[in-house]
């Protein structure tokens, strides 16, 4: 269900910033706070939904 879907996001999540770490020589560590953002949106979105 809903955790599962959850789960997948942050995988995929979690994929995105390894390659985007990957192609900027790891210089994309600033990007933390991107990511944080992107995280704290699905949050919301998921309690939304409910």
């Amino acid at each position: 269900g809903s955790a599962k879907l959850e789960k997948a996001e942050i995988l995929q999540m979690t994929v995105d910033h390894l390659k985007m770490l990957q192609a900027t020589g790891g210089k994309g560590h600033l990007d933390v706070q991107v990511l944080a953002l992107d995280f704290q949106s699905l949050g919301f979105g998921e309690c939304v939904t409910e």
